[in-house]
């Protein structure tokens, strides 16, 4: 716990430096940058709009090893749901459920919570 305790007192340092030293400038922080920050101009389009695109695996695959040094299996799992959302996604509105493949389909549910598939 002594650890912690130091590295907590450090942090209490660095800031407080940071806050003295800022303190010193004068006109901070600048109004008109807390005004930008402030006004919320953007418009967000309407999910009809949207085209949600579905994950490209292998480039996640290969991002996620490059990177993060993940496992090609592990990184599966981690966008396999993603994948499977944007096939519900799609299922469920009307004008996309004809056009869209599965890419993974389910072959037998094993209990409520898991669903093997076959790739």
């Amino acid at each position: 716990a002594w650890h912690k305790n130091n590295d907590v007192r450090q942090k209490q340092k660095i800031e407080l430096k940071v806050y003295t030293g800022a303190k010193s400038i004068p006109d901070f922080p600048n109004a008109k940058v807390i005004e930008e920050y402030l006004k919320f101009n953007d418009e967000i389009p309407h999910e009809d709009v949207l085209d949600w695109q579905c994950p490209d695996l292998k480039q996640f695959q290969d991002k996620a090893f490059h990177y993060l040094s993940w496992t090609f299996q592990h990184s599966f799992e981690k966008c396999f749901p993603i994948i499977t959302s944007w096939q519900q996604f799609k299922l469920s509105r009307d004008d996309q459920s004809d056009k869209i493949t599965l890419l993974y389909k389910p072959t037998e549910y094993v209990s409520l919570s898991c669903l093997c598939v076959l790739m």
